[in-house]
């Protein structure tokens, strides 16, 4: 089968990639690599994160810090991530994987209530 891509998000993707200050030395070319590259890591990414909360029996929302500050949500002070996965992180580079903490919904706070 397959797969739809959104070219779209995909060009904006690699646009970001390429102005990005810590990719100073990527041509637009590689760039658009990357953006490919990360839009196929996608699934695969999804089914580590699903797989951890299975084996940790996590029932509440996950996030990264990132993602709960998106959502108006602040990790609380002193919190330690309810598990951590190895991503595959390709805006970084072809083949390059991140260490990715995530937290759980009640360890965080609204952002206004967090000091």
């Amino acid at each position: 089968m397959k797969k739809n891509y959104d070219l779209s998000a995909l060009m904006s993707l690699a646009w970001a990639i390429y102005r990005k200050p810590v990719n100073k030395c990527v041509d637009f070319g590689d760039a658009l690599k990357r953006a490919w590259a990360c839009f196929d890591e996608a699934d695969y990414n999804r089914m580590v994160i699903d797989d951890a909360i299975k084996t940790y029996g996590i029932t509440e929302r996950v996030r990264t810090w990132y993602g709960w500050t998106t959502e108006g949500r602040k990790v609380m002070h002193e919190q330690v991530a309810v598990f951590h996965v190895i991503l595959k992180n390709s805006e970084r580079g072809i083949g390059k994987t991140h260490d990715t903490a995530f937290f759980a919904y009640s360890q965080t706070d609204l952002a206004e209530n967090v000091a």
